[in-house]
């Protein structure tokens, strides 16, 4: 009986065991299942502080379907059954101040996660710190001042420190495109003032440097070289920043920046070529050696022919590069200098040491001025299908081009002080001549007229005022607004044109 009883204890304990152990077992699955199944968030940025358009990625993962809201203070912004998708935050469609975003998203089980995240916002309208750090040689003045589309003044700064191009709005501002100008008012030379506007640009743009027009920082000239040499060399100014100076006979100095290339193109002038058999070229790669003579040149192995627009009325200039590296850093040599061809067809010489030639271009055509880079690679430059018309203070454009730049220029009577005024645009049908109704600050119009400069156009002044409307295209580059605030005036060798019509004003 005792032992029976031993069993039926032995029984009952394990069955228990057995019982507690797949309760536990069962309960642990459902935890894990819960946590499993239940949605998770994640977005892609801080967002804490808004000021401009921020864009953000929110993740959802889950085993189910989803269904996910964003809130701002309670208002629904969107609803979405993605569970990865972009939203992006404008703070202009906010007031100034903390506000609380809120994300919530539910499975098709019913099971809900939310988080909040506290945002304070503000309006950035613009920021420039570049033109606080551009060089400047002529010391001054600078200022930003900022428009809306119609010309009114909404604000303006001098720039003395980098945090003076940093303009905000309150809640007032209706969004809209701007205006935005730069003015460079020297002080240490007088005579020359300059004013750039840039047009549509977007609230809440920022300008940060940006260098990728290729265009070559030009250095002192502070080195020489006097050397002689048995051919009479072209007295090229833009062999990469160097000058050659003739002093007497076969007596030459060659002036040049520490910081260039340590070669440099010789080549025979074009006065003393009667034929390109009497083409001849050396380099300068050794600062110790002064004496060249005829056997120290080469003479050309290829010559091709190339077809521009124009026969006559033109200046072709020929730039070698010595390979790719050169060309994507502008170090440039000026082979060849002609201003003739023969039924439209010139005759060039190619060097062999370069592996990129550029053909620079420039005429007139139709009171047009039209310069054109091009590789001469397919052997022809075309002239560029665009044009200019001028109706009342509007400007009628046809063609493709990338931007344009409407470029006013004020002179005093007696000459000493000048005035160029650009306001530039990317690619429009048609433009008005924003000049005459972009209000000019207070403090800008007092020191220009202090200068004997009026920049208001309703009254009768002496002053002359030339208008030119030039448009530019590049063939294998886009620009972006970027650049063109950072670089409006570039010296690029980017293939592409640039076409000049002057108007009146």
């Amino acid at each position: 009986m005792l032992k029976l009883r031993v069993f039926y204890r032995i029984i009952f304990s394990l069955l228990f065991c057995t019982w507690i152990s797949c309760d536990d077992e069962s309960t642990e699955g459902m935890i894990e299942q819960e946590m499993i199944n239940k949605p998770v968030i994640s977005i892609s940025e801080n967002l804490s502080y808004v000021e401009i358009e921020t864009n953000f990625l929110i993740t959802i993962e889950s085993d189910y379907n989803v269904q996910t809201e964003l809130y701002i203070d309670n208002q629904e912004l969107i609803s979405s059954t993605e569970k990865s998708f972009e939203y992006t935050i404008d703070p202009f469609l906010f007031n100034i101040g903390n506000h609380i975003l809120k994300i919530k998203s539910t499975d098709s089980q019913n099971q809900e996660t939310s988080f909040d995240v506290n945002i304070e916002i503000k309006k950035l309208l613009f920021e420039d710190q570049t033109f606080y750090q551009k060089e400047n040689p002529l010391q001054g003045l600078r200022y930003i001042s900022i428009h809306n589309q119609s010309g009114i003044l909404i604000d303006i700064k001098q720039i003395e420190g980098i945090n003076d191009g940093i303009f905000y709005t309150d809640n007032n501002f209706i969004k809209e495109d701007l205006i935005v100008t730069r003015y460079e008012l020297p002080t240490l030379f007088n005579g020359f003032y300059q004013l750039l506007s840039f047009v549509d640009i977007k609230p809440g743009t920022v300008v940060n440097a940006d260098y990728n027009f290729n265009s070559p920082y030009f250095f002192p000239k502070t080195e020489s070289l006097n050397f002689t040499s048995e051919i009479t060399p072209a007295l090229i100014a833009n062999n990469f920043n160097s000058t050659i100076v003739s002093r007497d006979n076969s007596e030459y100095v060659l002036i040049y920046s520490l910081a260039q290339t340590k070669n440099f193109l010789i080549t025979t002038s074009s006065d003393n070529l009667n034929t390109f058999d009497d083409f001849k070229y050396f380099f300068i790669d050794d600062i110790n050696k002064t004496e060249y003579v005829l056997g120290d040149s080469k003479s050309l192995t290829n010559i091709e022919e190339l077809e521009i627009p124009v026969s006559s009325n033109f200046r072709l200039n020929l730039y070698g590069f010595i390979d790719n590296n050169d060309f994507q850093n502008n170090k440039f040599y000026e082979a060849f200098v002609s201003r003739n061809a023969n039924n439209n067809i010139i005759e060039i010489p190619l060097i062999d040491e370069f592996e990129i030639n550029q053909a620079r271009l420039a005429y007139s055509e139709n009171s047009s001025e039209i310069f054109i880079n091009q590789d001469i690679t397919n052997k022809k430059i075309e002239s560029p299908n665009v044009n200019i018309l001028q109706g009342g203070n509007t400007v009628n454009i046809s063609g493709e081009y990338d931007y344009l730049g409407l470029n006013l220029i004020l002179t005093t009577p007696d000459l000493s002080n000048t005035v160029s005024w650009s306001i530039i645009t990317s690619e429009k049908d048609n433009i008005d001549i924003l000049h005459k109704t972009i209000e000019i600050p207070e403090i800008i119009n007092e020191t220009l007229l202090n200068l004997g400069i009026n920049m208001n156009f309703n009254e009768t002044s002496d002053q002359s005022k030339f208008l030119t409307c030039t448009l530019y295209k590049n063939y294998d580059y886009t620009f972006n607004q970027n650049q063109l605030i950072t670089q409006p005036n570039y010296s690029s060798n980017r293939d592409g044109f640039s076409f000049k019509k002057t108007l009146s004003f």
